[in-house]
């Protein structure tokens, strides 16, 4: 049996003063009698719940806001006039527009942190193509053509920019030489010394390759440069132009051009050398050359 106050008021809600009814169950006394109240609902039987509970548009007082009307007057004490444009920010601004500001301040630094990141391609930065090819040395060729006499291993090397034989390209009746096991390189006195006295008649091409030292881009002496292979293979072009005479690709039909010829037979053996001077890149295939040693 359930147990009641003795002395209740009417119209309170008690529970029982023993607990026999598990559910937890509550009652009224209405002045006369008791009766048992519904159990509350749980959250679980509400049916049409929305989702979510976005808050209604509203505003916040500064000394609603933890903490901002300290913080503001520190700045305000540690700069006058700072403290000064905050004050007028915050007596003239409701907080929706002091929101605004935040919101750019964050995307400005996001967008900070992008510039100090990001990259370009080298196609997209202007000029960068044209001063790498001003400023970087330029590569010296140069080639020697001897006819083995038989009777010494040591022959002379034009255009030597170091004793690293494999600076040096070079052929012994068109077959290409291996640098160090075949040949070495006296680059103080310009010399190729073979591992062996090459056979009389032995036709011996050196071709080497060296970096000349430039000088800063306004400096006349600086040069272009540009080369070219003939489509079957046995003709090789190199041009050079002085950079005040380079005007950009049209530069190509200037006749400011020093080119050099160098053509070969089948077997890859040096046919002939030659050089033209006052001449249009353009022209090089059909140009006069002038034989050299």
């Amino acid at each position: 049996m359930i147990a009641f106050p003795a002395d209740p008021t009417t119209g309170q809600i008690y529970p029982p003063l023993t607990e026999p009814d598990i559910d937890g169950r509550r009652w009224r006394w209405s002045g006369s009698s008791w009766s048992a109240l519904s159990l509350p609902p749980s959250w679980e039987s509400i049916t049409g719940k929305p989702t979510t509970f976005e808050p209604s548009a509203h505003t916040h007082a500064k000394s609603e806001i933890t903490g901002l009307v300290s913080d503001l007057s520190a700045l305000a004490s540690a700069d006058t006039s700072l403290g000064q444009r905050i004050d007028y920010l915050t007596e003239n601004l409701d907080p929706a527009a002091l929101d605004s500001i935040a919101e750019a301040a964050a995307s400005i630094g996001a967008l900070q942190t992008q510039l100090d990141t990001h990259t370009h391609a080298a196609s997209a930065i202007t000029g960068l193509a044209e001063f790498i090819v001003s400023s970087a040395p330029a590569l010296s060729i140069t080639t020697t053509v001897h006819t083995a006499t038989g009777a010494t291993d040591t022959y002379s090397v034009g255009g030597l920019a170091s004793s690293d034989p494999a600076h040096v390209l070079v052929q012994l009746n068109g077959v290409t030489q291996t640098p160090v096991t075949d040949y070495l390189i006296d680059f103080p006195n310009g010399l190729i010394i073979f591992d062996g006295i090459p056979t009389s008649g032995t036709q011996i091409a050196l071709t080497a390759l060296g970096l000349r030292t430039v000088q800063p881009p306004v400096d006349p002496a600086l040069y272009r440069y540009a080369s070219d292979t003939a489509s079957d293979g046995l003709t090789n072009y190199y041009g050079r132009i002085a950079n005040t005479d380079y005007t950009g690709p049209a530069s190509a039909s200037s006749p400011v051009w020093t080119i050099h010829r160098t053509t070969f037979d089948l077997a890859g053996r040096v046919v002939s050398t030659g050089s033209a001077t006052a001449v249009a890149w353009a022209n090089r295939t059909t140009a006069t050359y002038t034989a050299t040693p």
